[in-house]
């Protein structure tokens, strides 16, 4: 009986850990959809990630190597993409991406991205 009530109790601990990480979950995925963005000038490009903690990543157009937008059946659907650009930047180069960016802005970010003369 003791076994069987100290699985009891381990399972309720189990269940209400759970539930406290899917609220946090909700709230990092709510705050991440109001504060991710991502900007751009004529020489530099910003993004952030953010959510229970923030990340902005800022580099000079320059320094880009490789960019793309992809997308998967459930962003078509959407009409969003994520965005990726590539820098030499770190022992093998770095990756920032940005997840569920409009597919109007993923296109106006592609033609800036196109190399033109300084």
């Amino acid at each position: 009986m003791w076994v069987l009530s100290m699985l009891n109790t381990f399972a309720v601990a189990l269940y209400v850990l759970a539930a406290v990480l899917a609220v946090l979950d909700a709230v990092g995925s709510v705050l991440w959809y109001r504060h991710s963005s991502f900007a751009v000038n004529r020489r530099f490009m910003q993004v952030t990630n953010s959510g229970l903690s923030t990340e902005t990543v800022t580099f000079p157009r320059q320094k880009i190597q490789f960019g793309c937008a992809r997308t998967n059946p459930l962003q078509r659907r959407a009409g969003t993409a994520t965005i990726q650009a590539r820098t030499a930047a770190g022992v093998g180069g770095t990756t920032v991406r940005l997840i569920d960016v409009s597919a109007e802005e993923a296109a106006g970010w592609l033609d800036w991205l196109k190399p033109r003369a300084a």
